[in-house]
């Protein structure tokens, strides 16, 4: 089953793998997508071009040969089967942390000491003594991306050296309490003037007695305006008192109209406040006079 690996700037000017034709680097990253989690995969030529070169005309077993000679690979032999093994491929790529580990056998240990070409060449194809800074932290930054994206950052040991942990702010406990919105005197004040309940309104409702507040507020009016307001307004109007209503006609209602009080006691009777009413007529008489 082929996996998803990770292939670096370094692939495409690595002067070692130049040397190989260019089927046969494609054939050498291929090769990694069909390794297991440790690098290594069966030897099996016809098989291997089927998956990974199945359009092209071409002996992979002689590109597999090239590949071994310059050290980007080892074929081997164990019990009879024949293996490969990607040269460090576990230092230079991050599996998948659900992959299963690796049932074939690794090579056997012979000469362990590396050569040149042996530490310069591997699944990672970028020559490791020539590495700038900036190369580096762009390689590191890569590596990061890929950890989250694959595995998440909690599931990325290997890398907790190499690659800096995101700093993720901390989660809200689940029974903490909502915050309360502080309570707006002036919008109480025209609920409790129109006969609203807030606590009924639903979302586009609070919202329409919200813009009637703020046209009400634009005025400078304060809460204690409200209710004069409102009583000013049923003088005025037939029409239900509402948000809008009352904002709409807020500088028409500063006053109340101008019958005798006799007649605005006599209209008004049973309305709820007429004694008010009156007050309020005869306070802006007095204070006009």
């Amino acid at each position: 089953m082929a996996r998803i690996r990770s292939i670096k700037p370094g692939f495409f000017t690595n002067d070692q793998l130049a040397e190989v034709d260019p089927l046969g680097r494609i054939l050498f990253a291929g090769l990694w997508c069909h390794a297991d989690r440790a690098g290594r995969l069966e030897d099996r030529p016809r098989k291997i071009k089927a998956e990974v070169l199945p359009y092209d005309n071409c002996d992979v077993d002689a590109m597999l040969a090239v590949l071994a000679d310059q050290h980007f690979i080892v074929r081997y032999e164990v019990a009879g089967v024949r293996l490969i093994q990607v040269v460090n491929f576990e230092k230079h790529q991050t599996p998948n942390i659900k992959e299963i580990a690796s049932t074939l056998p690794p090579p056997p240990q012979t000469d362990t000491t590396e050569t040149p070409a042996q530490y310069e060449n591997s699944a990672d194809t970028v020559p490791a003594l020539h590495l700038t800074v900036l190369e580096q932290e762009q390689i590191l930054e890569q590596e990061q991306e890929h950890i989250l994206r694959e595995v998440g950052v909690a599931d990325a040991p290997r890398h907790e050296q190499t690659v800096p942990r995101l700093i993720l702010p901390a989660p809200k406990p689940k029974d903490e309490p909502p915050k309360k919105r502080p309570r707006d005197a002036l919008f109480d004040a025209v609920c409790e003037t129109c006969g609203i309940d807030h606590t009924l309104l639903t979302e586009t409702e609070r919202g329409k007695v919200n813009a009637a507040v703020g046209q009400i507020r634009k005025a400078g009016a304060s809460p204690a305006d409200v209710p004069i307001h409102g009583d000013n307004y049923r003088l005025h109007f037939t029409t239900p008192l509402t948000p809008m209503a009352l904002a709409g006609n807020w500088s028409k209602t500063a006053r109340p109209p101008d019958p005798p009080p006799e007649r605005v006691r006599a209209a008004h009777t049973g309305i709820g406040t007429p004694d008010r009413v009156v007050q309020n007529w005869k306070r802006e008489v007095v204070r006009e006079a």
